[in-house]
């Protein structure tokens, strides 16, 4: 209900999220950063990819779109 309520309203959100998931299922866009560097921004569609949560967070990584949650999600393990 809220996530409707702010593009009814056409309200930007910020939050800084870690749980890519979350991240997945709530946002339009999102920004990866590295040692406070941006290394890639967009819609999540063009940025939650295994090639960048490798690159920020040194993990193998596997993203699928889940029907369940209508949004990409990630499972990882560390290299």
């Amino acid at each position: 209900m809220a996530a409707e309520s702010v593009r009814l309203k056409k309200r930007t959100v910020i939050a800084a999220l870690h749980n890519l998931n979350l991240a997945a299922a709530f946002c339009d866009n999102v920004i990866f950063m590295k040692e406070g560097k941006i290394i890639s921004e967009g819609r999540v569609d063009d940025v939650l990819n295994e090639q960048n949560i490798k690159d920020v967070f040194h993990v193998d990584s596997r993203v699928y779109f889940d029907q369940y949650s209508n949004s990409k999600q990630v499972v990882f393990r560390r290299i």
